[in-house]
């Protein structure tokens, strides 16, 4: 027989490669090959009596993957052992569809900390550490809090008195425990071609693997990376002191920055991964980490519709968006550091997953969230205004180019965790954005704010976000009195929960005695207590049907 290779990206767009081949055919000597494809497409022969065929493929400006194809016993029927896959004939295939992909874990490097300050040059990978399991990031905090305290909606309470408690301020869920090691899987993941071109770096969490018939997305852009003496500057392609740079901190440790800054929000700092497993949000957690406070392609629509279009097939790729989930194996030595199951061990050898099923097709991106907390307000604001496929300089469109009009058709809601305007666009230009993106229809918005960032301006106050405000909107507020107004709180909200708004007190937001529960209500940090409570309040409601 003949079987046709077709290789595409992301976009279904032909990409050429090299394809190794292996072919094993009963009681004889496998036959093996190498064909090179034109626009995206080549025939391999297959002789009469295979049972199992492997592809290497060798994409130019992709990364590499094996399929393997092979004859079931009981039905005649052939199954593959890559989900990106897609097997055409039956019982005899005569075509197979490969997407492949700029999207791939990590490398990861294991250097003793005794080491570090003897290295010649930056590590090639994210940090490592030798933990009971095998192989762990350094400093990833993945705490099983017990208990843990998740927002409900409403917010607020009424009637709180001054000198009320952490919980006791707010209405939430006391959980027994959340836990994300046990919740799903977390990735740190490196886009970009290999060897060459723009590299950009990006963390994931994936609470509740399994089948999905959409693939959801919440995108959060924290404050800026342009910290000197802490973050390494680097600038496009973004190849040499980002993202696994060292830094030698005032402390003097050396440290790797980029990507401990994404492990601090999504865990030991802000516990953002712990709020969207409390909850019980399928959302995939995603969040960009800018290379010295450029957020080249992220801010852009057309650039994160291609991010998120590659991380769908990632996903698909490692059978984390499909009922055989519960197939999946990863090696428990280096679980906690990327956890992949498409590791490329040799053609003849196959690859870690070994699961032979007839796939479904990767599920479509759902809806998409775009957070932001502080300065991450600037790529906020320039994703509500700026429509155009525009990309910046050195970022060629073939490559990390998708539509920002079916962009902006997903991307459904704004959550705005005191995000600092006033620094960037300034409040009134940021409300004029967020109105107009509101009102062309089916979209949704969050505002959470402290007196730090202005959280005093009543957005809704004032035009044109005013004219949202009608009379079937609820409204709730909690005001706690005393001669300085330092501890007031006001809570808003649409009939349906299209819009929703808080504004706390910075006041409000302190507490000598934060009660029980996990020790991140602050003393003195009203602003950054704001994320690490607004995210699963934002995620609760996502959750909810529309």
């Amino acid at each position: 027989m003949a079987l046709s290779v077709f290789i595409a990206d992301v976009l279904r767009a032909a990409a050429d490669a090299t394809i190794d081949y292996i072919i094993n055919i009963a009681a004889n000597e496998p036959v093996t090959g190498s064909i090179a494809t034109a626009s995206g497409k080549c025939v391999v022969p297959v002789p009469d009596g295979a049972w199992a065929i492997a592809l290497l493929i060798k994409p130019v400006g992709f990364h590499q993957d094996l399929v393997r194809l092979r004859k079931a016993a009981a039905d005649n029927e052939w199954l593959r052992d890559n989900p990106v896959a897609r097997i055409v004939g039956s019982p005899v295939p005569t075509e197979v569809h490969v997407t492949v992909s700029r999207m791939r874990p990590a490398p990861v490097s294991y250097i003793p900390d005794s080491d570090l300050a003897k290295l010649a040059q930056q590590p090639d990978g994210v940090l490592t550490t030798k933990i009971p399991e095998g192989l762990g990031y350094h400093s990833l905090f993945e705490d099983n809090y017990q208990p843990f305290f998740r927002l409900n909606h409403p917010i607020l309470k009424s009637g709180t008195p001054r000198d009320a408690k952490i919980w006791d301020r707010l209405h939430s869920t006391k959980l027994s425990s959340v836990d994300p090691k046990k919740s799903g899987p977390f990735f740190h993941l490196e886009y970009g071609a290999p060897g060459t071109g723009p590299r950009l770096f990006l963390s994931i969490f994936v609470p509740r693997p399994g089948a999905r018939k959409n693939v959801d997305f919440i995108v959060f852009f924290s404050p800026s990376t342009a910290i000197e003496g802490r973050f390494p500057y680097d600038s496009v392609p973004f190849r040499r002191n980002y993202p696994y740079g060292l830094t030698k901190l005032a402390s003097g440790s050396i440290s790797q920055e980029y990507p401990r800054h994404s492990q601090g929000y999504l865990f030991n700092m802000h516990h953002l991964a712990h709020q969207l497993v409390a909850a019980d949000s399928n959302a995939v957690l995603v969040m960009p980490v800018a290379p010295f406070g450029d957020w080249s392609i992220f801010q852009t629509r057309s650039g994160l519709h291609r991010l998120l279009l590659e991380l769908a097939a990632f996903l698909l790729r490692e059978m984390l968006v499909i009922p055989q989930f519960q197939l999946r194996t990863v090696s428990p030595y280096d679980a906690r550091a990327g956890g992949s199951v498409r590791k490329l061990t040799g053609l003849g050898v196959g690859v870690g997953a070994s699961i032979f099923a007839p796939y479904q097709d990767r599920p479509p991106i759902g809806r998409v969230a775009v957070s932001a907390f502080s300065g991450g307000s600037q790529a906020l604001q320039t994703l509500l205004v700026n429509k155009t496929n525009d990309l910046p300089k050195g970022f060629e469109p073939a490559q990390f180019g998708g539509s920002a009009e079916e962009f902006g058709r997903l991307f459904a809601e704004v959550w705005d965790f005191d995000c600092a305007h006033a620094p960037y666009h300034g409040y009134p230009a940021f409300e004029r954005a967020l109105h107009s993106w509101y009102v062309t229809g089916n979209k949704s918005f969050r505002l959470y704010h402290s007196t730090f960032t202005g959280g005093d301006r009543d957005s809704l106050g004032v035009e044109p976000l005013a004219s949202l405000v009608t009379s079937s909107d609820i409204q709730q507020s909690s005001q706690v009195s005393d001669a300085g107004g330092t501890h007031w709180a006001q809570e808003r909200y649409s009939a349906k929960d299209q819009w929703s708004s808080a504004r706390f007190a910075d006041g409000f937001l302190q507490s000598n005695d934060p009660g029980p529960g996990p020790p991140y209500w602050t003393k003195d940090d009203a602003h950054h207590f704001v994320p690490r409570i607004a995210l699963g309040h934002a995620a609760l409601l996502f959750s909810r049907p529309r």
